[in-house]
């Protein structure tokens, strides 16, 4: 059967993490395409790095706060990512961020929610997914 993974991740933000990710890949029987979301800036680099690699059919999904500062072919697919916690968005923040999508006006946005942890200033998920439901309709 072919399939598509819709949320890859770097085994761990470094060479190493890299090269497990695209040996997970190669051994998948009927992969044909993924997204892979980068969270963090240690993971932009590495993937930056190491475009040539990044396997056909994998989508690249960016972290937003990074936006400025990455290359063209990773904001290709369009799609960016926004994760609370990582990215320290409070309540207060989050008209920042819609004003940042805006900008961007992205093909999408996927928005990390996990409503437990032990930064509950940064547990701003669902509120940030309703402001940019809100915003962009």
């Amino acid at each position: 059967m072919r399939y598509f993974d819709c949320h890859l991740h770097l085994a761990s933000p470094d060479a190493v993490g890299f090269e497990r990710f695209t040996q997970h890949l190669a051994e998948r029987d009927g992969f044909v395409g993924g997204n892979l979301v980068l969270n963090t800036a240690a993971e932009v680099s590495i993937v930056a790095d190491r475009l040539s690699k990044v396997p056909a059919g994998i989508n690249i999904i960016p972290p937003l706060p990074l936006a400025g500062d990455l290359p063209a072919a990773l904001r290709r697919s369009g799609w960016w990512k926004i994760h609370p916690a990582l990215h320290e968005v409070s309540r207060e923040r989050i008209p920042e961020v819609v004003r940042s999508l805006d900008a961007v006006r992205p093909a999408g946005v996927m928005i990390h929610h996990f409503p437990w942890g032990d930064r509950l200033e940064h547990n701003t998920g669902l509120e940030l997914v309703i402001a940019v439901a809100r915003a962009f309709p």
